[in-house]
C-alpha cells in the first residue's frame, strides 16, 4: 500500500520551508506503484507450470464453480472444485499469473492431508 505524503498538523515538517508540490508528489506515488505492480508480476510469474500446496479457504465470491485458498507464501489462488475442498491442503498446477492472485488446476493425488 502506498500513499502520497501529506503534511500533519503541528508536526515540524508541516511548517517546514522547500514542500513538495503535490504534482511531483503524484508523480513520485505513480512512479512507484507503476514499479510495484511490475515486481509484483515478475514474483507471479515465477509460479508458472509449478505444482504448488495451496490451503483452501473458500469458495471464489465471483466464481461458485471455483474454490481459493493460499499458498505457503500467501498468494491468493483460485482453482475449479467444490465446498468438499475446504480447510483441505491441495495441490494445484499453476496456469495463469496475474498481478496479485496465480489461477490453476488440482493435480492427481490433490490431496495433501485427509
Amino acid at each position: 500500500n502506498t500513499a502520497a505524503y501529506s503534511q500533519r498538523p503541528n508536526t515540524p515538517a508541516a511548517v517546514a520551508e522547500n514542500q513538495v508540490a503535490d504534482l511531483i508528489k503524484m508523480d513520485r506515488l505513480y512512479r512507484l506503484n507503476d514499479l510495484v505492480v511490475q515486481c509484483a508480476g515478475e514474483r507471479s510469474n515465477r509460479y508458472l507450470g509449478q505444482t504448488l500446496r495451496i490451503l483452501v479457504d473458500g469458495q471464489n465470491p465471483k466464481d461458485p464453480t471455483q474454490m481459493c485458498g493460499r499458498t505457503a507464501t500467501n498468494r491468493l489462488t483460485f482453482f475449479e472444485g467444490g465446498m468438499e475442498l475446504y480447510g483441505k491442503i491441495v495441490n494445484v498446477q499453476i496456469d495463469v499469473a496475474r498481478t496479485w492472485t496465480l489461477t490453476g488446476h488440482l493435480v492427481e493425488d490433490q490431496f495433501v492431508n485427509e
